[in-house]
């Protein structure tokens, strides 16, 4: 039977982009979720083998839907990674000019990739919010009101659009990170990246006895993100990459060490990048 990769849809997406690389040459089918949730409960179910979805974009930082969803009951490991560079166009009706523009949509995120572009451009047109770049695609191809939308490439096509203005987003070396989500861990036997859901205590140095347990291996952290518990005020849990994997004998001492400084330390994967 022919495997399932979800993925945070709809068509014409940087997700499906992720998507697409990520299959490769192999012959899985791509089945496109309208949520986050959505893909998480699809490989929890097993309805998909494998779920893509957003976790960071190198300008707006983390997607914390993501990363909240990936601390609750969700038994889900990492297996991988995608980096896929973010390129917005300004998309308008192939029957329309772009003289008059009446409204912009898009994502959230896809907005404040391009909020200087829109100032300096557009500063007096309304912009709104869809839960994708893809739909506001959609909504300018089927509605017969002057809107524009910022989209992918992809999106232009599928939805038979025209690219008013290309490379619009604010920084050039825009990049989004999606991960790979499975019931099982990636075959990865070194090398590559672990990710960590660690749990500090309130107290004073707690977080400084965790990165010291690093520093003193020599093991680069990658990246490190904080979340609140959902407990009280001032409780906090991290989420940190480091290089190595966790068959390795200087992480899988690092972890061991973690256990006596912290309250919670939970692997949620170690994968190739």
């Amino acid at each position: 039977m022919t495997e399932k990769i979800a993925y945070l849809g709809p068509r014409g997406t940087f997700c499906e982009q992720a998507a697409q690389q990520y299959r490769g040459q192999n012959d899985w089918q791509l089945l496109p979720l309208p949520s986050i949730r959505q893909v998480f409960e699809a490989v929890m179910t097993g309805e998909a083998a494998r779920g893509i979805v957003p976790i960071e974009n190198s300008y707006e930082g983390a997607v914390n839907q993501t990363l909240d969803l990936l601390t609750g009951d969700h038994d889900l490991q990492i297996a991988g990674e995608i980096i896929i560079p973010v390129r917005q166009n300004l998309l308008i009706h192939p029957r329309a000019t772009g003289e008059k523009i009446d409204c912009i949509w898009s994502h959230g995120q896809a907005l404040a990739q391009c909020q200087e572009y829109l100032h300096r451009n557009y500063p007096e047109v309304p912009v709104r919010e869809v839960h994708s770049t893809a739909e506001a695609a959609r909504m300018v191809a089927t509605s017969g009101e002057t809107w524009a939308a910022i989209a992918t490439q992809a999106a232009a096509e599928n939805y038979g659009l025209k690219v008013l203005a290309a490379d619009i987003q604010d920084q050039l070396n825009n990049s989004t990170r999606f991960v790979v989500l499975s019931r099982k861990e990636a075959d990865c036997q070194s090398g590559g990246k672990t990710s960590l859901l660690i749990y500090v205590v309130d107290r004073p140095g707690a977080l400084y006895e965790v990165l010291r347990e690093f520093y003193i291996r020599g093991i680069n952290l990658c990246k490190i993100e904080s979340r609140p518990a959902r407990t009280r005020i001032g409780e906090y849990l991290f989420f940190i990459d480091i290089e190595g994997n966790r068959q390795e004998e200087h992480i899988s001492e690092v972890l061991t060490a973690l256990t006596n400084v912290t309250a919670t330390v939970r692997v949620l994967g170690s994968y190739p990048t």
